[in-house]
């Protein structure tokens, strides 16, 4: 996309924003327009509560949210809609914050960012809806200590951006679907320090363009908090993820459920969540630290070392499979899962979902290490039950740590299937005091090799 098309979008959104009574996008807007327009600087929001559609923000300007202020998102369509169309993508960047092909660009401060979910609701199925901050081709991104939470869809993306840093970002997205914390597809990335509290996954790398290479990721001294993924690679997986690095990190127990999508309450700002939980558990969370790769794909390079574990079902989930026909992106040609390294890992686990390393005969994970695993497991699955194992019948699957019956499977720590050059470590799987079971703790089949 060029910088007159950028610009011409930025003015038909400006005109959208007038129309819209009671609102302070266009004053926002204007404020960050100048600002980029003398070669730079910071747009600075007060404190108190700003109603806003999407702001768009340019090369070399910082947005600083003072403390005590509060961005809240208005449900008004026209105000938010897709900032320009992407070629292989979940979504186009819509959110509160947008930039778009950008340079030089910061949000900072410890303000807040409202993402008013509930308000969202009457967008008719089908519509976009926003997430908190999106970034689609900008380079030197900033982030620095605001609060974002109850945004209407993703946290904060990232989408093919280079030389990114987050640093103690608070993330609280539970109020709707597909609530992630933070999805990244990009390049040169450093999350630090950060404390997302999610719906859906946490932290998750995205690989949907076949031709993109997602590298040189950093995450550490990070929390993890959700019903669902923590530490992700994955499920899009098309293309390239390589030299990734999770360290230093948590994953612990949500401390919001998945709200119910019954009647919203009359005060919506103040809105607060319900129990109930439509297709996520109320309970532990699906995996700690998963690497997936399902889409033809290569992933390799990847680290997770010293992770405390609390939570979730399964600890530790590596998928290689081969899901065809997936609606976003066509399928890579590559297929390569390896030089995968989980050490210092230690914790429970919170459910009876076992860890898993799986491949299939068209991609076989391998060079697979752990090293100084110990893990803390409930036990009690159903060894008196025959042998369940799908395998082929499973490769084009949806990655998921409870897509197999892991009450069946024959281990209650670890099971290996069609994997090579697997090694483990000072690997310890034990029982949760006062539970028993027949089945050993590690089990590897005769189609994989590991030592």
């Amino acid at each position: 996309m060029n910088k007159i098309f950028a610009t011409s979008l930025v003015a038909a959104f400006a005109c959208l924003c007038a129309s819209a009574k009671g609102t302070e996008t266009l004053k926002w807007q204007s404020a960050i327009d100048a600002a980029h327009a003398a070669g730079g600087g910071r747009v600075t929001i007060p404190a108190g509560d700003h109603k806003v559609g999407s702001l768009s923000l340019k090369s070399n300007v910082e947005l600083h949210l003072s403390k005590g202020s509060r961005l809240i998102a208005v449900a008004d369509k026209d105000l938010f809609k897709p900032a320009v169309e992407i070629k292989y993508v979940e979504g186009n960047p819509c959110a509160i914050i947008v930039a778009i092909c950008a340079t030089n660009v910061a949000v900072t401060g410890e303000g807040e960012i409202f993402g008013n979910a509930p308000q969202f609701d009457s967008f008719k199925k089908g519509t976009q809806k926003p997430m908190g901050l999106c970034f689609y081709k900008c380079s030197d991104v900033k982030l620095e200590d605001f609060y974002l939470h109850d945004a209407a869809a993703w946290g904060i993306n990232f989408i093919r951006s280079e030389n990114i840093v987050a640093r103690r970002i608070r993330i609280n997205n539970h109020a709707g679907e597909c609530t992630d914390g933070f999805d990244i597809e990009a390049k040169n990335v450093l999350i630090e320090d950060c404390d997302v509290d999610a719906g859906d996954d946490a932290y998750c790398l995205k690989s949907n363009d076949p031709d993109y290479a997602v590298e040189n990721i950093t995450i550490r001294r990070c929390i993890a908090r959700t019903h669902c993924n923590a530490y992700k690679l994955g499920t899009a997986s098309h293309g390239i993820m390589r030299n990734i690095s999770f360290v230093d990190c948590k994953a612990a127990p949500a401390r919001r459920v998945y709200r119910d999508l019954g009647p919203m309450p009359k005060d919506l700002l103040n809105w607060q969540p319900v129990p109930g939980a439509p297709w996520y558990l109320c309970g532990p969370g699906f995996g700690a630290v998963n690497v997936e790769c399902v889409d033809g794909g290569l992933v390799e390079n990847v680290v997770a070392d010293n992770i405390e574990v609390e939570g979730y079902q399964t600890p530790l989930f590596i998928r290689a499979g081969d899901r065809k026909n997936r609606e976003y992106a066509p399928q890579g040609n590559k297929f390569v899962v390896r030089n995968i390294v989980f050490s210092n890992i230690r914790g429970r686990a919170d459910g009876r979902t076992v860890s898993t390393i799986t491949g299939t005969d068209k991609c076989r994970p391998y060079n697979i290490v752990l090293k100084n695993i110990n893990i803390e497991v409930p036990g009690e699955g159903e060894s008196n039950k025959p042998f369940s194992w799908p395998g082929e019948e499973s490769a084009g699957a949806y990655p998921q740590t409870n897509m197999f019956d892991a009450y069946r499977l024959p281990a209650y720590g670890l099971f290996i299937d069609k994997a090579d050059g697997v090694k483990l470590e000072n690997v310890n799987f034990t029982l949760r005091k006062g539970t028993s079971d027949k089945r050993p703790p590690v089990f590897k089949t005769d189609k994989c090799d590991c030592k």
